[in-house]
């Protein structure tokens, strides 16, 4: 609370899987592919996120937007 008060805000984007190069080859990948596979089941949202997606978040978390918001 006292850091609010010096205009401090603090927030995480913990984004699971975002669909990157990177991503398509763990979720192809004969060893890791069933696990990357079942955390998307999982996900409340039920895929993956993409980089624009979690770019308009940060934009807005970190921006003049978003100063109400903090943890």
């Amino acid at each position: 609370m006292r850091w609010g008060k010096r205009g401090a805000r603090i927030n995480c984007i913990s984004a699971g899987i975002i669909f990157t190069p990177l991503a398509y080859d763990e979720l192809n990948s004969a060893e890791r592919g069933a696990f990357y596979r079942n955390m998307l089941d999982k996900s409340p949202a039920g895929r993956g996120g993409t980089p624009d997606e979690i770019g308009a978040l940060a934009e807005f978390l970190f921006g003049p937007n978003g100063t109400y918001v903090t943890w």
